[in-house]
């Protein structure tokens, strides 16, 4: 008898220790559950814009997939609306060419275009000119950009940047080989953000003056004003296009 009173003694002690061990366990459990998990953003933050590569159609294996029926009237057209573009970053207002034959880099400004979900849309190319009434032609204020200072221009579409291939000694019309971005089409809203870089830099330098695609002096072109114009080609269920207008002026010598 004296031994299963020690027994039940003794499970009277364990049992509310076991019983408050549990309970702690079930708090700590719930708290655990509800208590959101460490790095877990909400939906809403976890979104990300989708960027794509740009690729030509010939490369998007999308274009595989043509488009049914119901497709046709699920997705919507690109129209002008669409091309409007939010400038991430203002365009350089003064494109200094320096003596010494530094180079010195320019921007065009940096855009954004927005493709909703659900739209057929892609770019097809893009041109680059430019228009002086000093420098310029005197029929259309045309002016050509010359091999003399410019040494390269890059375009940069979603943090791909490539070199855009220049021929010639003049820069009339630099229509490129290097598509924005071919969006067609998905299921998400896409985003294209595009920045021009001209680096400006004296190929031919003569006792310290730089020197045309003629031979002649540059300090014609100090203080020149000049507006830049990229035209965007675009094709949807319409062909649309768009101008962006851009102001600047050269800076050579003081």
């Amino acid at each position: 008898m004296e031994n299963l009173e020690k027994k039940k003694s003794k499970w009277q002690i364990f049992i509310p220790v076991i019983l408050a061990i549990i309970v702690v366990g079930i708090f700590f459990y719930l708290d655990l559950k509800n208590k959101p998990e460490e790095g877990n953003k909400p939906e809403e933050e976890q979104t990300s814009i989708y960027k794509p590569q740009p690729i030509p159609p010939s490369e998007n294996p999308r274009r595989a997939e043509p488009l049914t029926p119901e497709q046709l009237t699920h997705y919507g057209c690109a129209g002008p609306q669409h091309l409007e573009a939010e400038t991430l970053k203002q365009p350089d207002a003064v494109w200094e060419i320096k003596k010494d034959g530094e180079a010195t880099k320019v921007s065009l400004g940096k855009y954004k275009i927005t493709a909703p979900k659900d739209t057929v849309f892609d770019i097809k190319k893009l041109w680059l000119y430019f228009f002086s009434e000093k420098l310029g032609r005197e029929e259309d204020s045309i002016y050509a950009l010359e091999r003399s200072y410019v040494s390269r221009v890059l375009l940069v579409v979603n943090d791909y940047e490539k070199e855009i291939k220049l021929g010639g000694d003049d820069y009339m019309l630099i229509e490129l080989d290097y598509p924005l971005g071919d969006l067609y089409p998905y299921d998400k809203e896409a985003v294209l953000e595009y920045e021009f870089i001209i680096e400006l830099k004296c190929q031919n330098i003569k006792n310290g003056v730089c020197l045309n695609n003629k031979g002649e002096s540059l300090n014609y072109i100090n203080g020149a004003e000049i507006i830049s114009q990229i035209r965007l080609f675009a094709k949807g269920c319409q062909e649309l296009d768009k101008d962006i207008t851009i102001e600047f002026k050269f800076k050579y010598g003081d």
